[in-house]
């Protein structure tokens, strides 16, 4: 089955059928026993929105704003004939949501981006939708009746958007949105079909005064579908992360034809990272990642690593908005880093990215420090770590993943592990008093990756370094930390690492720490085939895999990457 990006792909095949309507019972994917077989059956009958064809619901498919306010603007009945004039470019007249989108900016329940668009293709988050909800039921005077089956709170609160936290309330205390198994909301997640259908369900029944029973979502069970469909070949290329040059041997890649073809089809990796060398138009750039989607069983992440300042290609090779180092902002306060993770994201979505290896989570402890220097928010951990968690919630905000790197903090060293193998003396209360700080923060703030440094601290692990010690990533990190997202190494083609290990010890050392995804061996097939051997002969269980790849398919449906 192909996997093609949620949010154009859930645009292009919704079918319209409001003359004759689909039950969803005779929808092949959506059986009696699912948690949403009710709320289906029930916004398919009132046509509020159909299947995504005759036999097919895609109950997991991403919801996009175009789909969602007109869903809204479907139960709200509106007369068509009144909301015939176009504030969006890309919204143009004749599209089947047109109308909708229309209507919704001219009543205020949505609006567009900076950039003056609408983006209908957007996958919505959920708190996003919480705000359209709001602003619907205001505007046609509908109040909700709190329901006494509701949550207290959402786990998670703290970490929904300024903006939308009145929303997201009234949300909850009415029953509309109800939290996952675990009780967080998770505000920057995308919704799907079913959860749509759900809350359109409870909406259309609250409004109407009836208090509603609670029933929970099951949180991304499509990525066990994908999962069972996987050999193990594709599930261990699935936790490499590699530059275009080596999944093709081509030098530099600017293009993806026939050669990127072949080489993703046989070597299906779970994500490319893509250099100043890749970059080199607005039109190159696009064309190259949507070929490269278009020829993968399932859509890779593609990532930059737009830092600001030197680390910057976006900003260098295509005239996107530059920003200086970070160290440069330390004074200017959180609002300045939401602006610089925001305004990254925006540039990076245009093109067809969806993750950047940034922000910078260190802390600039050590002044004479190469490797990391001005590229760190600060010198003191408190600043860093409140500047570094809203650069994350800027880049969510916009659809894209943020990256904190590198753990366990790199910022005291006095080398550069491109180079040479690098030592860090810390005790492990001296980082959990200043080094943990920035990266707890940025966890808390929803970052879904963490990327492990290649640097050695003895009074840690005294034999292997963090991305490939046990203590660090599992106990520390995954158990200490609580980070429950994708750990992925540093770039194993560092000389700190390839002067001292083979890629194939690399590779299953860095697996057995814990980590999820490679980046970069200095051997691509050497690390792949070590790692499946590894497996086989029961070094490494399948069942680690199986986790590992479970978090990369739950990320990706997450933001919409896959369907």
């Amino acid at each position: 089955m192909k996997l093609k990006k949620a949010a154009s792909a859930a645009l292009a095949m919704i079918i319209l059928t409001l003359s004759f309507p689909v039950f969803a019972q005779t929808f092949s994917d959506v059986n009696q026993g699912d948690w949403f077989y009710n709320s289906v059956n029930y916004v398919v009958d009132r046509q509020y929105f159909s299947g995504t064809s005759e036999t097919e619901f895609s109950p997991n498919a991403a919801m996009t704003r175009g789909m969602f306010v007109t869903v809204l603007g479907r139960i709200a009945d509106i007369a068509l004939s009144e909301y015939t004039k176009t504030k969006f470019r890309d919204v143009p007249t004749g599209l089947w949501y047109s109308i909708y989108v229309n209507w919704a900016a001219a009543e205020g329940i949505a609006s567009g981006y900076d950039d003056s668009l609408f983006h209908p293709e957007y996958g919505i988050s959920r708190e996003e939708i919480a705000v359209i909800i709001n602003r619907y039921l205001t505007r046609y005077g509908i109040t909700l009746a709190p329901n006494p089956n509701a949550l207290s709170s959402y786990s998670d609160e703290d970490s929904v958007s300024e903006w939308a936290k009145s929303s997201v309330a009234l949300m909850r205390t009415s029953g509309i949105f109800t939290g996952d198994k675990n009780g967080n909301f998770n505000p920057k997640s995308s919704a799907s079909r079913a959860e749509i259908s759900n809350v359109i369900m409870r909406l259309s029944m609250a409004s109407g005064g009836e208090t509603l029973p609670i029933a929970t979502p099951e949180p991304y069970s499509r990525s066990k579908e994908i999962l069972d469909q996987m050999t193990l070949t594709e599930k261990v290329f699935q936790m490499f992360f590699v530059t275009p040059e080596q999944l093709t041997g081509v030098q530099p890649v600017t293009v993806a034809g026939e050669t990127t073809r072949k080489a993703i089809t046989n070597q299906p990796v779970g994500g490319l990272l893509y250099g100043e060398d890749n970059l080199v138009s607005d039109y190159q750039v696009r064309t190259m990642l949507e070929n490269t989607a278009e020829y993968a069983e399932i859509t890779p992440f593609f990532a930059v690593a737009e830092e600001g300042g030197t680390y910057a290609p976006m900003a260098k090779k295509l005239n996107t908005v530059s920003f200086d180092t970070m160290y440069s902002y330390r004074n200017e306060g959180k609002e300045k880093a939401y602006e610089i993770g925001a305004s990254i994201a925006r540039d990076m979505k245009q093109f067809g990215f969806n993750q950047n290896f940034a922000p910078v989570a260190d802390v600039r402890t050590n002044i004479n420090n190469t490797m990391i220097a001005e590229r760190a928010f600060s010198t003191d951990s408190n600043t860093a770590a409140e500047m570094v968690a809203e650069a994350v919630r800027g880049m969510h905000d916009n659809g894209i993943i943020a990256t904190l790197k590198y753990f366990p903090g790199y910022g005291d060293a006095d080398n550069d592990a491109n180079y040479t193998r690098v030592y860090s003396e810390k005790s492990l209360d001296q980082l959990r008093s200043c080094e943990f700080i920035p990266f707890k923060s940025g966890i808390e703030a929803g970052a879904d990756f963490v990327m492990c440094a290649n640097i050695n601290l003895p009074k840690l692990d005294s034999e292997y370094p963090a991305s490939m010690s046990h203590k660090i990533v599992t106990e520390i990190l995954k158990d200490e930390l609580g980070f429950e997202g994708v750990i992925i190494t540093d770039a194993l083609n560092m000389d700190a690492v390839r002067s001292y290990y083979t890629s194939a010890d690399a590779a299953v050392k860095c697996i057995e720490a814990g980590c999820d995804m490679l980046l970069s061996p200095d051997t691509f097939s050497e690390a792949v085939s070590a790692v499946i051997s590894a497996v086989q002969n029961g070094e490494i269980s399948e069942e680690t895999i199986d986790k590992s790849v479970r978090k990369i398919l739950d990320l990706k449906l997450k933001y919409g990457i896959i369907s």
